[in-house]
Parts: C-alpha cells; structure tokens; sequence
C-alpha cells in the first residue's frame, strides 16, 4: 500500500512542544535533513508555502510541505 511506504511512524509527534510554529517547522525539518530524506533548502521552501497559506488544520495537526521538490522522495 502506498501509504505505507510514505507514512515514517518516526515522522508522526505527539506532545511536542517549541516556541513558536517556526521553530516546530525548523526542528521537524531538521529531523528530516538528519534521515536524509531532505536537502537543507526544504527548509526555505517549507517556509515559503507557509506564508502563501499555512499547513496546519486547527492547533493539533499540521502537514508543513514545500512547494517544491527539495525531498529526495516523498515522506
């Protein structure tokens, strides 16, 4: 099933806590750059999309993506 192969259970926080929403983006982002699963500049671009029109439904969840392929495959 192709959920399986791009849903990481490493990937999925609970009860994690930043300051702010940037510093959530940067620490995940980080995670994701750390299992090479990304390029430094996802960063950039996940920020980007976030001013465009934020990735967060209500202030549980939130699927920060970028705009454009920075991943070295989808996660």
């Amino acid at each position: 099933m192709i959920l399986q192969r791009l849903l990481r259970p490493e990937l999925f926080k609970r009860e994690f806590y930043c300051e702010d929403r940037g510093q959530m983006i940067r620490s995940l982002v980080d995670e994701c750059v750390e299992l090479d699963l990304c390029d430094d500049a996802f960063l950039d671009d996940v920020m980007k999309r976030e001013t465009l029109s934020p990735t967060a439904f209500g202030k549980r969840v939130a699927v920060p993506h970028s705009l454009s392929e920075f991943a070295h495959h989808s996660f």
